[in-house]
């Protein structure tokens, strides 16, 4: 979470900065989103559509710190990747529950239930990811096939 929240934070802040990203963003011009949402640490509930966006951003991001001389390993570190894409896809998991949890005239019995619902919800996650059944992480399937493609890749380029 650290060195995502501060890459945004490098691109967010600096007017500069953030004007050469969204224009690098519109030079590549891939479908991406326009721009990276800024952090507010008082709203825990914005990580999970930072996270979300800096992952559909994650190449933009990697360029554009590299044309600055930033340096975050992370960001070329396949295990990194995938756990940034698991906490992604958390994230959304959690988010859901918070707007489940939300709204007037909520029964305490419905909210516990949603709860319960939640952890069952878990215990499933659970069992699929230890069967490698990653259906219910749409952003952990697709890292996995991009780290499958780069480790072969790599493989290939290491018998040239």
């Amino acid at each position: 979470m650290k060195p995502v929240m501060e890459i945004v934070n490098y691109i967010r802040t600096h007017a500069l900065n953030h004007r050469q990203f969204k224009n690098l963003i519109a030079e590549l011009d891939q479908g991406l989103p326009g721009d990276l949402p800024l952090h507010c640490t008082v709203r825990w509930l914005s990580k999970g559509q930072v996270l979300s966006r800096f992952f559909e951003l994650l190449d933009a991001v990697k360029l554009f710190m590299e044309e600055k001389d930033k340096d975050y390993p992370e960001l070329s570190d396949l295990e990194w990747i995938m756990d940034l894409a698991f906490l992604v896809d958390m994230l959304c998991h959690l988010d859901r529950l918070n707007l489940t949890l939300q709204g007037k005239l909520k029964m305490l019995p419905d909210l516990v239930q949603s709860v319960f619902e939640f952890v069952n919800k878990l215990k499933l996650f659970k069992a699929h990811i230890q069967k490698g059944d990653l259906t219910h992480f749409p952003t952990l399937l697709k890292a996995s096939g991009q780290v499958t493609s780069a480790a072969l890749n790599k493989s290939q380029d290491m018998q040239h």
